[in-house]
């Protein structure tokens, strides 16, 4: 395949940020960066990502079945003497604020409360001021953490439903873990009104057969009753969605919490098929680093045991260097990683917004076989 950087007025072309959905904070953020990054890659620049998703651990209490891990989670067999170290952590987080990538993200394979690290990971980067977004299932929220949770730019809870049955068929856990879940979601409610702070909160639903049947009860429980400020209505990336005889019940249910809600409801349930061989600019959107130092040229490459993404080094022994900036030191070695990927990608599947900015991106190529 042969590739040719377009060098074509981009402010003629549709906005990538007029394309998608912008309720979520963080990927807003990305998505009114595109053109930047766009023109510093198609003049042959390799600029440093705009957001870094850090994964604080790769070890889940929950068994979800559309997980990445294919509903069998992580834990006995993950060897956590080889996590990042509270002292290698903050190094990162110097590294990245040193760089001025502000925008950071802990989320991951695993649950990242789970991590007996994350008070470093949050407020090591409270301190180096960067915007903070945090993914979670909600099962564990210390109260200590609260006051500085709140002060993040956004966070969200995988939840799926609101009813402990289908929670509990979902996730494979005690029903009733659902219950101290909704209960930490309110604790994060009321401090972000104690605070009057700006943090987005929001609840995610990805769509399947168990659930399809809870879509309006979600919203009217999660915005209504709790008082988020953001639901997301989603499909599993892999396929395993709602059978066609139910699809409709789903879209008009979904057109009704659009109609309730408004903007605090986000739909992305349709996705386009996934087209392998594109050319991929993710790495300068969002490059990952899971709990080991490995850096990945995307989120969902550095879920463990995924056969997509890109892998770009590691950083751990160099974060053991105080004189040295690990980060800038794996992204320069790595370059040539990123130049393969704007001629051709192996990956076989793609998450909802690098696929969007993917497919927008590749207008700016010729793509001659």
């Amino acid at each position: 395949m042969k590739v040719i950087l377009a060098a074509g007025n981009m402010r003629q072309k549709q906005g990538l940020s007029d394309t998608i959905p912008q309720t979520v904070k963080q990927e807003a953020i990305l998505l009114n960066q595109a053109e930047l990054v766009f023109g510093e890659v198609i003049k042959g620049y390799d600029p440093y990502p705009v957001s870094i998703e850090v994964q604080p651990t790769d070890i889940c209490n929950q068994r979800c079945n559309y997980c990445f891990h294919g509903g069998i989670g992580f834990g006995k067999d993950r060897d956590t003497s080889r996590y990042l170290s509270e002292s290698q952590i903050k190094n990162l987080i110097a590294n990245l604020a040193e760089l001025r990538i502000r925008e950071y993200s802990i989320s991951g394979g695993g649950e990242p409360f789970l991590s007996r690290n994350i008070s470093t990971f949050i407020t090591e980067a409270r301190l180096r001021n960067l915007n903070i977004r945090i993914v979670t299932n909600g099962n564990f929220i210390p109260n200590d953490l609260l006051a500085d949770i709140v002060n993040c730019v956004e966070i969200r809870f995988s939840l799926d439903t609101v009813n402990p049955e289908t929670y509990s068929i979902i996730r494979n856990v005690d029903p009733l873990l659902l219950s101290s879940t909704l209960v930490n979601i309110r604790s994060v409610v009321e401090e972000k009104k104690r605070q009057s702070a700006d943090i987005l909160i929001g609840a995610s639903f990805i769509t399947n057969p168990h659930n399809q049947g809870e879509i309006i009860q979600f919203a009217d429980v999660l915005l209504g009753k709790i008082g988020v400020d953001k639901v997301i209505f989603k499909r599993d990336i892999y396929g395993r969605y709602i059978p066609d005889s139910q699809r409709d019940g789903v879209e008009r249910s979904l057109s009704i919490v659009k109609s309730n809600w408004g903007e605090a409801v986000e739909i992305r349930t349709q996705l386009d098929k996934f087209k392998t061989g594109l050319p991929c600019v993710i790495p300068h959107f969002k490059s990952a680093i899971n709990p080991y130092g490995d850096l990945y040229s995307c989120c969902l490459g550095a879920q463990p045991n995924e056969i997509n993404g890109y892998h770009m080094g590691n950083l751990a022994d160099d974060l053991n260097n105080d004189d040295i900036n690990a980060f800038d030191v794996a992204w320069k070695n790595s370059s040539s990683i990123r130049q393969q990927m704007l001629r051709e990608v192996k990956c076989t599947d793609c998450n909802f917004t690098d696929r969007q900015i993917n497919g927008y991106f590749s207008q700016f190529f010729s793509i001659n076989k």
